[in-house]
């Protein structure tokens, strides 16, 4: 029973691990076609060209990196997030995506 429970635990560090890294590869394939994509082309070009910078450098880190613990992969994905974060949410508010203030002056009438 003991060496259940050891396998078992070893077992959830490798599948953490893999998380871990899942999680960082998801980011960096969605950061890319979104910094070149519709949205990209409402950043400026500083930051759009940060996030590719990012995304490049995640990437060349993991191929250089592959055995890597989970712990280093959450740092690598924080900063890729740290880098990517600012600059989508900058993009979106100059894409129009924020509030709708007209949308809410309709809703602000007076029911009868």
């Amino acid at each position: 029973m003991v060496q259940e429970a050891e396998e078992f635990a070893e077992d959830r560090k490798v599948r953490d691990k893999v998380d871990a890294r899942n999680k960082l590869e998801a980011c960096i394939y969605s950061a890319q076609p979104t910094a070149n994509g519709e949205l990209g082309d409402k950043m400026d070009d500083g930051d759009r060209e940060k996030v590719r910078e990012a995304a490049r450098e995640a990437i060349d880190w993991l191929e250089a990196n592959p055995e890597a613990d989970k712990d280093d992969y959450v740092e690598k994905l924080k900063q890729l997030e740290d880098v990517c974060s600012p600059a989508f949410a900058t993009a979106y508010g100059n894409s129009g995506g924020g509030h709708d203030d007209d949308a809410e002056e309709d809703n602000d009438q007076d029911e009868l």
